[in-house]
Order: C-alpha cells, then structure tokens, then sequence
C-alpha cells in the first residue's frame, strides 16, 4: 500500500466496505504447507498495513474482504475483523490430491463479497 494514501484513508475510507488484495499473504496465521516456507511467503508489513486500513474504514459492518494469492492453497478465515480469502484454481494435481484446493470444475470461482444492503 502507498503510504500517503494509508494516511488518507481515515478520511476517505470510513463506514465503507473495504476490499483489498495483495499477491503475498499478510497474516502469519494463514500459513499451511511447508514449515520452510513460512517466513518468505507473506508479509508483516502487509499485515500491518492492512490492520491501519481495516481501522481507519471503521467496522462498516465487518465488511473488509482481503483476497490474497502465492500459495496454493484454499483458504476463508476470520482473523481481527477481516475476512482473509484465497481461492486459487491450481493445476490439475493439485485440484485432485483432495487437500490443497476445494473447487469444482462447475463451479471454480469464489464469490468473496456481496453488497447486502
């Protein structure tokens, strides 16, 4: 995120719906795969970006959607008030082996915000 428009964003942001997205992850809590990997697949910095940002839109009703990529894993959690999803459509394998990727071919694609007012 650019830094100057962080600052802005109390003031442009507050009571709306916010969704953002990154190709890194942003939470350490959404690691899944290879211990190895843990500490060069995200970003804490993101992370902390992302917390400003979530404060300065206020609670908008919870809603404050951050879809991420870069592993390829399906994940759809909750942490501090903001709802972190990832819906990667892999390969072939990984779509088979039954424990990366929750898809179907009908249906490949995550619906990760709806306007419910």
């Amino acid at each position: 995120l650019n830094g100057s428009l962080l600052a802005d964003a109390a003031t442009r942001l507050c009571g709306w719906p916010v969704v953002s997205y990154s190709h890194f992850l942003p939470h350490p809590a959404l690691h899944r795969g290879y211990d190895a990997l843990e500490h060069i697949e995200g970003s804490s910095f993101l992370g902390e970006q992302l917390g400003a940002l979530h404060a300065a839109a206020g609670d908008a009703a919870g809603e404050h959607v951050h879809v991420f990529g870069h592993t390829h894993f399906t994940i759809d959690r909750l942490i501090d008030g903001v709802r972190y999803v990832q819906h990667p459509l892999g390969n072939a394998k990984e779509r088979a082996n039954g424990w990366q990727i929750y898809t179907d071919e009908a249906r490949p694609y995550a619906l990760v915000w709806k306007r419910a007012r």
